[in-house]
């Protein structure tokens, strides 16, 4: 129902790996229908497109500098 992604000190790397690791999920039917064959356990039918989607959505937005 999930996969891990290792965390490294640069954000940009972050989400350079994330993003390449949620479209291979996105791309890949049988990946995904996997995933979600196993939240339907944990009670959310479509948690791992949801959550792909979202984190997908949040790693093509450039994030603002904090000063």
């Amino acid at each position: 129902a999930a996969e891990v992604i290792e965390d490294v000190a640069d954000p940009e790397a972050n989400a350079a790996s994330l993003r390449s690791s949620l479209l291979a999920i996105l791309r890949d039917p049988l990946r995904l229908a996997s995933m979600r064959a196993a939240a339907v356990g944990l009670g959310r039918a479509d948690a791992a497109g949801q959550i792909a989607r979202w984190m997908a959505a949040k790693a093509e937005k450039p994030t603002r500098a904090i000063n």
